[in-house]
């Protein structure tokens, strides 16, 4: 992934759209963070219940019934945030790319009769096209997904520290063997199926 283009394909965005793209990326900051808070709810929840089973349920059933109302309010909330943002990019995808095409349009009649002589028809009739449909891919769902998953993989390291940093370590420690060994597999794998053709075409060609 080239970061300059990118970076310079969010600049012309905000600049087309400084009011639209700043909400959205409130909103996809806010539902990234009601995404990664119901853990400490539901944290609070287990208390709450073994609490109840020890002292009994009428002195803590308030306290699961408010916490469970929190909860549904914070996915609620991250519901509406999310059509938000999803109705805000569909509008501002629409039109960038309007006002992309008008900036190409206009580029190219100032560019001289060599270039048209130089290039495909089809070559130059692609970049309104296909050319276009991939930046509407990446404004609409790459840029948005890249935010909000940064920020959600930001939120659970950040959950994780807070509830047990040896825990943590113990996680990125799995995550890291099981990854290896997977690649590892892989590799194997490729490589024994790589000598099964080679030998089933050696005894062809004999």
């Amino acid at each position: 992934m080239d970061f300059k283009v990118l970076g310079r394909l969010m600049k012309m965005v905000f600049k087309d759209y400084p009011v639209h793209m700043t909400v959205v990326a409130v909103c996809i900051v806010l539902s990234a963070a009601i995404g990664v808070a119901p853990a400490v709810y539901i944290e609070t929840v287990t208390r709450y219940i073994e609490e109840g089973l020890l002292s009994g349920w009428d002195a803590v059933s308030g306290k699961i019934l408010s916490t469970i109302l929190v909860m549904i309010v914070l996915y609620l909330a991250s519901l509406i945030l999310t059509t938000i943002h999803t109705q805000l990019m569909a509008h501002v995808t629409q039109g960038f790319l309007h006002n992309t095409r008008v900036r190409m349009f206009s580029t190219m009649q100032r560019l001289p009769i060599s270039y048209f002589d130089q290039n495909n028809r089809g070559d130059i009739m692609s970049r309104y096209t296909n050319d276009t449909d991939t930046l509407r891919q990446v404004i609409s769902q790459s840029l948005p997904n890249l935010l909000s998953s940064g920020l959600t993989v930001i939120g659970v390291f950040a959950m994780m520290i807070y509830f047990s940093v040896p825990l943590m370590a113990v996680v990125l420690l799995v995550t890291h063997a099981q990854t290896g060994l997977t690649v590892a597999c892989i590799g194997v794998i490729v490589a024994a199926l790589t000598l099964l053709v080679m030998a089933l075409s050696h005894g062809r060609a004999t």
